[in-house]
């Protein structure tokens, strides 16, 4: 698997907190 960088990681964990507090 591919690790992510540290940009990768923020956008993946804001799209996710955004999908989950909408």
């Amino acid at each position: 698997s591919t690790p992510f960088n540290k940009e990768e990681l923020s956008a993946i964990l804001k799209f996710g907190a955004e999908e989950l507090f909408k």
